[in-house]
């Protein structure tokens, strides 16, 4: 089989031509110029032809790509200059040209509107109510995104959209704890909080996550708008805590240390349901 991989150089797209090329597909991978060099561990990889362009939205680049592949994976993303729509628009000229009728979106939970006779999860309704807003002080376009799968289901191919926020090979695991970097005011201090959002909406070269604080004085927490928890072997505390959603911030990754700590997939909803009420969206 060969497949043409459109947006190949972030995290799902060398996820997906690693396994792709472990499946011994031939691989027509197509990234910008900027990042080809993330690909580079692939170079002498049989079957793989690696295809730049300064935009993934170039026609000539895209009519390589798709030229005599039975089928198009497109790692769907809107940020800053690059538009999902424009993206999608593009693929249906060039999957023209090139005879290309097959295609499968990557897409997060939420950046994809659902199907008419589809039921969203309330974990789905939760994210798109906290989160949409906060998008918005980001270079990331969820409505274009959404707009996107909109152009998708109109045009005339066989296409499919996969809500997969990240790929890896690995177990299903909760949302991480993490301690927080040093504050330049307080160079030994550390902070731990909770991330609550990190590649689900973003793309993995977006520098900031998602968190909230956690502390263990219940003084700092309003008792509405806090999630207590008991220590358990899985969160690692050795106290209760509360995490804070009237807290809620951004941070670089660079700030970060992770820890192998989780929190519950039901702790993870309450706090982003509390978000929502913290800035006002309840």
């Amino acid at each position: 089989m060969k497949i043409a991989i459109i947006g190949a150089a972030g995290k799902t797209g060398t996820a997906l031509v690693q396994e792709a090329l472990k499946r011994a597909y031939q691989v027509n991978a197509l990234c910008r110029s900027a990042s080809a060099g993330k690909l580079a561990g692939f170079g002498n990889a049989p079957g793989f032809e690696l295809i730049t362009a300064p935009s993934v939205t170039d026609a000539g680049a895209l009519q390589q790509a798709l030229s005599d592949v039975d089928a198009a994976i497109v790692v769907l993303i809107a940020v800053r200059d690059l538009k999902a729509t424009a993206l999608v628009a593009a693929l249906a000229r060039a999957g023209a040209e090139a005879a290309c009728r097959r295609f499968v979106f990557t897409a997060g939970e939420i950046t994809a509107v659902p199907s008419p006779d589809e039921r969203q999860s309330l974990q789905q309704r939760l994210m798109l109510a906290v989160f949409a807003p906060l998008m918005r002080l980001t270079p990331y376009s969820l409505r274009d995104m959404r707009d996107a799968s909109r152009q998708i289901r109109q045009l005339d191919w066989d296409w499919t959209i996969i809500r997969a926020p990240t790929l890896i090979d690995a177990a299903p695991t909760g949302y991480r704890l993490g301690a927080l970097d040093a504050l330049p005011k307080e160079p030994n201090k550390r902070r731990s909080a909770v991330v609550i959002e990190d590649s689900g909406l973003f793309d993995e070269t977006y520098p900031n996550i998602i968190l909230v604080p956690l502390a263990e004085d219940p003084h700092l927490a309003i008792s509405d708008l806090a999630v207590q928890s008991l220590p358990t072997p899985e969160n690692g505390c050795t106290k209760a805590y509360f995490a804070l959603a009237h807290h809620v911030t951004t941070t670089s990754k660079q700030r970060i240390a992770s820890t192998p700590s989780r929190i519950t997939d039901a702790q993870l909803i309450e706090i982003r349901r509390l978000i929502g009420i913290a800035i006002g969206l309840e």
